[in-house]
């Protein structure tokens, strides 16, 4: 976590548990533990572009505290960032499903450290699992309409137009 090294801003000292991507080329969701940390980056610079969500300030930033992994190379489309960039603040990627898609979850927000410190893996797979998906739904869906909605507030949304 965050505390456990010492703030946000140190988060390259963080390890990761689990990373789920969703590659175009053979159209899966591919999953790596942290042993399989250069099959992960073989599989991001593989393709044209890595699409994410917080991806530069968070996936890569926890990466490249890895020995002979390099991301400044790969690139990249950051989706939260582009929309903030927009906005000029963060929108959680379930704000986006439910203004895009209907979809609310049912239960409370889903804690990804807590799943994992509980030996609960395979429920953090799938979460993981479902948050490549809605992202990748999310960009398909700003690249064909050119557009995609995100809540203001409990009962207002709005459109942004994307051009990704």
């Amino acid at each position: 976590t965050a505390e456990d090294v010492g703030g946000w801003d140190k988060t390259r000292l963080r390890k990761f548990s689990v990373a789920v991507a969703y590659s175009t080329i053979d159209q899966r969701l591919h999953i790596f533990s942290e042993k399989d940390i250069a099959k992960l980056m073989r599989l991001l610079q593989s393709g044209p572009e890595v699409v994410g969500y917080n991806i530069k300030n968070f996936d890569f930033e926890i990466m490249a505290g890895y020995p002979k992994v390099k991301t400044g190379k790969i690139k990249c489309l950051d989706l939260m960032q582009s929309i903030q960039e927009k906005i000029g603040h963060r929108v959680s990627l379930q704000n986006l499903r439910e203004a895009n898609f209907f979809e609310f979850e049912e239960e409370e927000c889903v804690d990804p450290i807590m799943l994992w410190k509980k030996g609960r893996h395979y429920e953090l797979i799938e979460h993981c699992c479902n948050d490549v998906l809605a992202m990748k739904r999310i960009h398909e869906l700003g690249r064909s309409k050119k557009k995609i909605l995100y809540n203001k507030t409990q009962i207002e949304s709005a459109t942004l137009q994307m051009r990704w």
